[in-house]
């Protein structure tokens, strides 16, 4: 999957950027597996989870970007 407009440069099912993590593998596992240490490499540096995701989905203020919260509003949902 390659995403047009602002995303132009984001690969995969998880919008991975290859510019700063790497090629993107074609399956979806390895796909899984790269976002999974992405996330995990973030969480490392931020210690909380809202600003590990808002900088993995880009958004410039890391503690009030909206992208973390709809992530996680989005999560409640799956059963």
């Amino acid at each position: 999957i390659r995403r047009s407009g602002y995303r132009k440069a984001h690969d995969g099912a998880f919008q991975v950027n290859p510019r700063y993590w790497g090629r993107v593998p074609k399956d979806a596992k390895g796909q899984a597996k790269q976002a999974d240490k992405i996330l995990a490499d973030l969480l490392a540096a931020e210690n909380t989870l809202v600003p590990a995701l808002n900088f993995y989905g880009g958004e410039s203020d890391k503690k009030e970007g909206k992208y973390a919260f709809n992530i996680l509003n989005e999560l409640q949902r799956v059963p």
